[in-house]
């Protein structure tokens, strides 16, 4: 049995999981037949892999330079918004 530890899950969270909810979100906004969502984690993770490739220069530009000691709430914003909100709903189109 794989040896499960925090690096693992958070190496999941962080591309596996977005790329799920674009996945979600697509069939939400485009039914077709039903997917099984266990034999397309490869896809899920290409999606989340390509908004992980998106937002990776915007959260290297809010966390240079003391940007978020200067701007805190747009730190906040930079940081929560395209992560959460934004990039998972676009990124199967």
């Amino acid at each position: 049995m794989p040896d499960l530890s925090i690096e693992k899950l958070q190496l999941f969270l962080l591309i596996v999981f977005p790329g799920i909810i674009a996945l979600k979100v697509y069939n939400f906004l485009q039914p077709s037949e039903k997917r099984d969502f266990g034999s397309s984690i490869l896809e899920a993770a290409a999606y989340g892999l390509l908004n992980f490739a998106l937002v990776s220069g915007l959260l290297i530009y809010l966390n240079s330079d003391g940007f978020p000691q200067r701007h805190p709430w747009l730190y906040m914003l930079g940081s929560a918004g395209p992560l959460l909100a934004q990039l998972p709903q676009f990124g199967p189109f």
